[in-house]
C-alpha cells in the first residue's frame, strides 16, 4: 500500500493507513462514512472544511467523499459534514475506527476548541 507523500503527512497519519482502504487480501466491511460537525459560525465552518479535506487526503479517503456545507436558516451558522455516496470497502475497520476518531477530534479541537465530532458510521455487513 502507498502512501501520499505530502509533508504534513505524520507516522501517526501512515499507522492509520496501514489498517484503512480497500485491500485485496483479508475480510473488509463495507461502511458509509459519515461525520459532522455541527452549528459552527461560519469562518469556523471553513477551518473545519479545511481541515477535513487535509484528512481525507492524507487516509486516502478523498476520491470517496464528499464535503458539504450547510447553513442555518438565518446564515450565521453552518454544520460542515462529510460523507460517501457508496459504500467503502474497509479491511480492520474495527481496529481503524478508534484511533482515526480520536486523531480526528484532536485536530477538530485544536483547531476550533468548542467544536465536536459526531460520527455516524453506517455498517452495510449488519443491515444484510
Amino acid at each position: 500500500m502507498g502512501y501520499i507523500h505530502h509533508p504534513e503527512c505524520t507516522d501517526e497519519t501512515k499507522a492509520i493507513l496501514s489498517y484503512a482502504k480497500l485491500i485485496v487480501f483479508g475480510v473488509t466491511t463495507s461502511i458509509a462514512i459519515c461525520f459532522t460537525v455541527y452549528d459552527l459560525p461560519t469562518s469556523d465552518a471553513e477551518v473545519i472544511a479545511q481541515l477535513f479535506e487535509e484528512v481525507l487526503k492524507e487516509t486516502q479517503l478523498d476520491s470517496d467523499t464528499i464535503i458539504a456545507l450547510r447553513d442555518s436558516e438565518d446564515g450565521t451558522r453552518r454544520d460542515v459534514r462529510v460523507f460517501s455516496e457508496d459504500w467503502v470497502g474497509f479491511s480492520g475497520f474495527y481496529r481503524w475506527r478508534p484511533p482515526f476518531e480520536e486523531s480526528l477530534q484532536r485536530r477538530v479541537t485544536e483547531a476550533v476548541p468548542h467544536a465536536k465530532v459526531s460520527f455516524e458510521w453506517d455498517y452495510r455487513d449488519e443491515d444484510q
